[in-house]
Formats: C-alpha cells, structure tokens, sequence
C-alpha cells in the first residue's frame, strides 16, 4: 500500500479498503475492465487474530557414587528431561486475507492451527573402575553400560469456518480444513551400549 494513501476514516478509525485500482484490460464488454481493492494492512491491528506458543522444559539429574573398597568405585549418572510445546494460530475471519471470498463462502473464512509436541529422554549409564598400584606398576580396569530411550509425540490439525472475530476458540470452527487433515506422529528410539 502507498502511503499517500489514508489510513483512517474521518472518524479516526482504520479502515480496510482505502481504494479501488480499475485496471482496463483490452478486452470488450463487461469483461473490459478489472477492478481491485487496495487492502489496508494496518486493519490487521485491529483484528483478534493471534499467533501464541508456549514451551516447558523439566531436566533432573542424578549422579551417585560408591567407593566399595579400596580402589573399587561404582559411579552411576541418571538423567531425565521433558519438553512440552504448543503452537496456537488463529486468523480473523475478517481478516485481508479472506476479503476476496464470496458472500455464500462465509463458512470458510477465519482459520485455526493447533499443534502440540512431546519429548521424553531418559538416559542412564553405570561404570565400575578398579584402580591399584602394585610397586611400580598401575593397573586400572573399567567395565561400564549404557542406555538411552527418546520419545516423541506429535500432533496437529487445522480448522476454518469461524463466525466472528470474537470467537477465536477452536470449538467454533465450522469444519477441519479440506485440504489438511488431522496429523500426529509418535517415534521412539533407543540405544544400549557396554565397554
């Protein structure tokens, strides 16, 4: 949009069209001309339409260690962290975006997007070393294992069709949107190992 253009009516307020390009297309009759709306895009200020997200994260460590005899120690490392995330995404359906949509379209204006994600990690690994000196010479032994698990579970779906600007909550969605359906995804995987 070009500045020269107003941004407000006389009353102060932000309007969504400020002007309408006519466009004469070289042809004859009443397809001869195009005509277009200049979109505000301040008017998107002055919408519901918001894009949140939100992430919790929980990380607990745990080392212990036992020295059983002399030379003799068993040390072992425990950890487990936990990530949560959401994603929240809604489109006015009075929003430029929609502007174009034909009258008998009504339940397709406004849109939704919800995702949420979480992410399990447990690790763990033992070690036992022996140490001793015997005269000149040092021995040192070390047997250890280790295990690790990671998780992941996904999910997402898309809606449209929503009646005002107020009604932002998914549950005033009209339909999911066609062309998206509902999606998720679950993965795990784990790793054993020794030395």
């Amino acid at each position: 949009m070009n500045p020269y253009y107003p941004k407000t009516d006389s009353l102060g307020h932000i309007v969504q069209s400020v002007d309408t390009w006519i466009q004469d297309r070289g042809l004859t009759g009443n397809n001869q001309y195009q005509y277009t709306q200049v979109l505000n895009p301040m008017f998107e200020s002055t919408l519901g339409s918001f894009n949140k997200s939100a992430y919790l994260e929980f990380t607990d460590n745990f080392a212990a260690e036992w020295n059983i005899a002399r030379g003799l120690r068993l040390r072992s490392v425990i950890s487990y962290d936990r990530k949560n995330s959401t994603q929240d995404y809604f489109v006015s359906p009075l929003s430029n975006q929609f502007y174009f949509y034909a009258p008998n379209a009504a339940n397709q204006r406004g849109y939704y997007y919800y995702g949420t994600n979480a992410e399990n990690t447990f690790d763990g690994s033992v070690t036992l070393n022996y140490n001793q000196q015997i005269g000149p010479q040092f021995f040192n032994v070390a047997l250890g294992a280790n295990a690790r698990t990671y998780s992941t579970d996904f999910k997402s779906f898309e809606a449209i069709g929503f009646a005002s600007d107020q009604f932002s909550n998914i549950g005033f969605a009209a339909s999911y949107d066609p062309g998206h359906t509902p999606n998720g995804g679950y993965s795990q995987q784990r790793l054993i190992g020794s030395f």
